[in-house]
């Protein structure tokens, strides 16, 4: 499963964290699991396997106990830290961080990145994809500064093992670049952002998928930053693209469509924006259905620039058709 690093979607009330599931009634329930099943390679495949499609499937707390009982398992017939076994935690891992259970995944990478460290080294591969795994769920977190500092320590290596322009070092400068614009460091993400466009339109083209991510990242920064129109330029250009390459109704080109909205209204064209809106609206409606919670959104949204331009009726009946 790919390391969980999302886009950070603004700030958020702070809500007090759950402990982690992962208690002693919790394992001793995997173990009584374990106690009337074969335990053999055959078994532990049958486990992880039903972890992935669990997980594939959003259904996280199956997952998660399939994932741990792989674990155990795993732990029971090879090495504590075999690479298989590792993989399996970090599976773990990656499922308790998808569930919102942060302190278990921190908990579970920990472990993990330790073990790798030691048996593979501090710059393999699989060591640093264990510490930009951790630096998610930190940010997650909230604990910024930790997160940032996994995130350089990453970028230091990729840079020095892999080069300055391979893909997973372009990756990590732009992990590096959103935990610096969650830290308010709009001028030092910007610029990171700046050398991750440059470089991907330039080995990877103009309308690859990862150069058109990189446009619409730095389009964010410059919207944070107060330069609206450049926002608007380098999202007019990803739309573009997307409308082209992907379809006028992919899901992709209509977030573009939506990012676009929300620059119009900021620079005051609240016509402009309803109109981008409406196009997304209709076409949500039609592609995933009335009830589909990206629909509800753009109905959110729609409401609230009818509302910013004075047509309070039909903001009302766009917030009741919501409610």
């Amino acid at each position: 499963m790919p390391p969980p690093h999302q886009r950070s979607k603004g700030q958020v009330m702070e809500k007090p964290e759950k402990s982690t599931i992962l208690t002693d009634t919790f394992w001793a329930r995997i173990d009584r699991q374990l106690a009337e099943t074969p335990r053999n390679e055959a078994t532990l495949q049958q486990m992880m396997a039903a972890g992935v499609q669990a997980y594939q499937k959003a259904e996280y707390e199956p997952a998660t106990r399939s994932f741990a009982a792989a674990g155990r398992l795993a732990t029971n017939l090879r090495d504590p830290e075999h690479p298989d076994t590792l993989t399996t935690m970090d599976s773990l891992a990656t499922t308790l961080l998808a569930r919102g259970d942060l302190a278990g995944a921190e908990g579970q990478q920990r472990t993990v990145l330790e073990s790798r460290r030691r048996v593979l080294g501090a710059e393999h591969p699989d060591t640093l994809t264990s510490m930009n795994n951790l630096a998610a769920t930190l940010l997650a977190r909230g604990d910024l500064a930790g997160a940032e500092g996994q995130q350089r320590t990453v970028l230091e290596s990729r840079r020095r093992v892999l080069g300055a322009e391979h893909p997973e070092t372009l990756t990590s400068m732009n992990n590096l670049a959103l935990t610096l614009m969650t830290r308010g460091d709009l001028a030092g993400a910007e610029g990171q952002q700046r050398t991750v466009l440059e470089l991907r339109r330039r080995l990877q083209g103009t309308e690859h998928v990862a150069t058109l991510i990189a446009m619409n990242n730095l389009a964010e920064t410059l919207r944070a930053r107060g330069d609206l129109a450049g926002a608007e330029e380098q999202q007019r250009t990803v739309l573009e693209s997307r409308r082209r390459v992907l379809g006028a109704e992919h899901p992709d080109t209509l977030t573009s469509m939506n990012n676009l909205s929300g620059t119009l209204k900021a620079r005051g064209d609240l016509a402009g924006a309803e109109g981008v809106q409406r196009t997304v609206l209709e076409s949500r409606r039609r592609v995933l259905g009335a009830e589909h919670p990206d629909t509800l959104t753009s109905m959110s949204n729609l409401a609230l620039t009818l509302m910013a331009r004075g047509d309070l009726a039909g903001a009302e009946g766009q917030q009741r058709t919501v409610l």
